[in-house]
């Protein structure tokens, strides 16, 4: 074969060798392209897709929000009503004067503004009239059925001197705490605290000279009679269950759940038997007064529904001026 022939054919492959490379490079960087497209396009719809996504979740998160607003406005607004109660004035002093009379049996004495002065003999027959008062409402026959209200409260005073509460040290045993935090509920059960319940929620207006009442026939050691059962217990008892409202924390969170009458002036008479205590060196637990003076002060300051609030606010300023800056 000449060697022009052989040059000729060996130019024609390696021309058709490089053809064949560029066309297959070609090819596979098309290929390259179109997959990068392809990626591209797939990424965008998916951007588009999360920009959807993320469109409706900031719709969800903007009707979260216009809800919570909506929800912290609503609580503002009954929080607002709470505080307005919370500064009312209480009973009328025609509406008092009506239920009293109702209640013992006689108008209002005059000069009853210091309802802590009231003889003991007369807040005997207070106490008294009160029981034979409710025996009458017709609210109690559900909860007492035939038992006179008097022998009610007598059984409830022998299961609170029986089972006392724990009052120092409740938190060293998280059982003993469960058990303090369900005092009343274990030792009365269910029907008579609903019992109590309602007496405290129909009786509100009486309160006040009931528990001053109360207070001076129980402090004052005078005997109940034979022919009445025991309806206020010892004053050592009535020390421990003061103890119980001051100074632990089941007794303190018992008292938030009532309401606010109920509360003041139960830690107020605690407070008055925590100073009768030490009077008597009987504070065996070493009670310290002095901080609930201006807490139940407070109190008292922001809450107008009690009727003899001044008078307590009074008592509370003399307690104050007694013990200074030592327990006594």
């Amino acid at each position: 074969m000449p060697s022009e022939t052989v040059e000729k054919i060996f130019k024609w492959g390696v021309v058709t060798v490089c053809l064949a490379g560029i066309a297959f490079f070609g090819l596979r960087y098309m290929g390259i392209l179109d997959k990068t497209v392809t990626n591209k396009t797939e990424k965008n719809k998916v951007t588009e897709r999360g920009g959807e996504k993320a469109s409706g979740n900031a719709g969800v998160t903007i009707n979260l929000e216009q809800a919570q607003q909506e929800r912290i406005k609503a609580l503002e607004q009954k929080v607002a009503v709470l505080e307005a109660a919370l500064h009312e004035d209480g009973i009328s002093d025609a509406s008092f004067k009506e239920k009293y009379a109702s209640v013992f049996g006689t108008p209002v004495p005059a000069g009853s503004e210091n309802i802590l002065s009231v003889a003991e003999p007369e807040a005997r027959d207070q106490v008294i009239r009160f029981l034979n008062y409710l025996d009458s409402r017709p609210y109690l026959l559900k909860h007492r059925k035939q038992t006179p209200v008097k022998a009610i409260q007598a059984d409830l005073v022998k299961r609170m001197t029986q089972n006392l509460p724990v009052t120092s040290g409740e938190t060293d045993d998280f059982l003993s705490l469960l058990r303090n935090m369900a005092h009343f509920y274990r030792i009365f059960g269910k029907e008579r605290i609903l019992m109590i319940k309602d007496v405290l929620a129909q009786e509100s207006d009486i309160l006040e000279p009931v528990m001053a009442s109360y207070y001076v026939w129980m402090t004052g050691g005078v005997k109940t009679d034979d022919a009445l059962p025991v309806l206020f217990p010892d004053f050592d008892v009535a020390y421990a269950y003061a103890g119980y409202f001051l100074n632990t924390l089941s007794g303190k969170v018992y008292l938030l759940r009532r309401s606010p009458e109920v509360r003041i002036l139960s830690n107020f008479y605690c407070l008055k038997v925590v100073d009768l205590a030490n009077d008597r060196q009987m504070n065996e637990n070493g009670i310290d007064i002095r901080p609930y003076i201006d807490v139940i002060g407070n109190d008292l300051t922001a809450f107008s529904g009690l009727k003899y609030r001044e008078t307590y606010l009074m008592e509370l300023n003399r307690l104050k001026q007694k013990y200074g800056e030592t327990q006594g």
